[in-house]
């Protein structure tokens, strides 16, 4: 039986998306070479300003929009010396402060929100001034899905 050559081509094509993996889902990231289906989603971001050499605060919400639990295990940013993730507390005698918090594990479906009072991130011994309308990068390494970055605004308060 022969194919004409229109025919043959589509078959082709057919063939070659179907082997290839092509997706339309643009919700999909790697992971060892797996794909995860949905992903990890940084929003609402913000900096305070800072001026070269002391610290700012930086906050944003983490959507883990996968079928699994993520951990958000280190963060860094080209503007600062040091970058940490810090939790505020606040003690029964009025002592209040804030402490470095370590990897976060992000549930499947939750999200991790950043807030002033709460946990954060803290930029440390800033490498220029951070000054209302310019924005900082933040580089997330998540243990899953990998690191992502995300420019967030300077500004007083949000």
């Amino acid at each position: 039986m022969m194919m004409n050559t229109s025919t043959f081509l589509t078959a082709a094509v057919i063939i070659a998306l179907i082997s290839s993996g092509c997706s339309s889902d643009s919700n999909q990231q790697k992971d060892n070479g797996n794909v995860i289906l949905g992903k990890v989603e940084l929003t609402d971001g913000w900096a305070r300003p800072g001026s070269k050499g002391n610290t700012s605060g930086a906050y944003l919400t983490i959507a883990n929009g996968t079928a699994e639990a993520d951990t958000l295990r280190r963060i860094s940013s080209p503007a600062a010396g040091k970058t940490e993730l810090h939790q505020s507390y606040s003690e029964g005698d009025g002592v209040s402060g804030m402490r470095p918090a370590g990897p976060q594990a992000i549930k499947a479906a939750q999200e991790l929100v950043l807030n002033p009072g709460g946990l954060h991130i803290m930029l440390m011994n800033l490498n220029q001034d951070l000054a209302v309308g310019d924005s900082v990068t933040i580089n997330l390494e998540f243990a899953r899905v990998g690191s992502q970055s995300v420019k967030l605004p300077i500004q007083i308060q949000q």
